[in-house]
């Protein structure tokens, strides 16, 4: 979530505008500073690029204007502003977040969001490795997670894919057997 706050819209904008064609891939790596302030990057697909070409230009320039015409506010640098022009806190994006997962009918959580990423992602490159694909689905989802060691991604998606059904079942199994002696 730091990286996301922390980006800038000379990050996105460092090369040309996107453009979509046949030749060019589906995606952009975007560099990003991460916790420690560690180098790193992220992958943007050019559908998310677009969008946010569009947010650009319409929201964030008018939001960025009133704020100047008001207070006098000067540009801001950050990519997401809120509208009095002021950059985006972390606790507001929680929010955000939260209140969509409430409007789907679930608990949101942006760490809950990354934990379901790596756990799908982990899955469909497993699947693609059994069909013959030359990958290594661990080592993927970690370089994709950001994670320094690859055993804290093994520990991370071991400990959150459990199965909520099967974890009821053995857990009422246990129950079960501890009445019955």
């Amino acid at each position: 979530m730091g990286e996301l706050l922390r980006l800038r819209v000379t990050d996105i904008l460092k090369q040309e505008t996107v453009r979509r064609s046949l030749d060019e891939p589906s995606y952009r790596s975007i560099d990003v500073v991460r916790k420690g302030r560690k180098p790193g990057y992220v992958i943007a697909p050019t559908t998310l690029l677009e969008e946010t070409a569009g947010y650009l230009a319409q929201y964030r320039t008018a939001w960025l204007r009133r704020a100047a015409r008001k207070r006098g506010a000067p540009p801001r640098p950050e990519l997401f502003v809120n509208r009095r022009g002021s950059p985006v806190a972390k606790n507001t994006y929680q929010q955000v977040i939260h209140r969509a997962g409430i409007a789907c009918g679930f608990t949101a959580m942006p760490h809950l969001l990354r934990a379901t990423f790596g756990c799908w992602m982990l899955a469909r490159l497993q699947q693609l490795a059994k069909q013959g694909a030359a990958i290594n689905p661990l080592l993927t989802v970690k370089i994709l997670m950001a994670h320094e060691h690859i055993d804290t991604t093994d520990r991370y998606l071991r400990a959150v894919a459990i199965d909520t059904h099967i974890l009821i079942d053995v857990l009422d199994t246990l129950l079960a057997e501890k009445h019955q002696q």
